[in-house]
């Protein structure tokens, strides 16, 4: 038996999915396609809501230094 073929033999007893078969993986993957999970969704609202009030301390920091001058 050559390398490959002995490591591609242990990928497969070793993988989770050897003894549900093609409907779970085919679950899992669907499920990966459908969208964002909510815990991605709320970082990116996150990160959106930082930039947001990055802009406004900019604007509100040159309204003022406009005003002094």
């Amino acid at each position: 038996m050559t390398r490959t073929s002995s490591t591609s033999s242990l990928r497969r007893r070793l993988s989770p999915d050897r003894h549900h078969g093609p409907a779970l993986r085919s679950l899992r993957g669907s499920r990966r396609s459908g969208g964002f999970s909510l815990i991605e969704l709320m970082i990116a609202v996150i990160l959106g809501l930082l930039v947001v009030a990055g802009l406004i301390n900019l604007f509100v920091a040159n309204r003022k230094s406009y005003q002094v001058h």
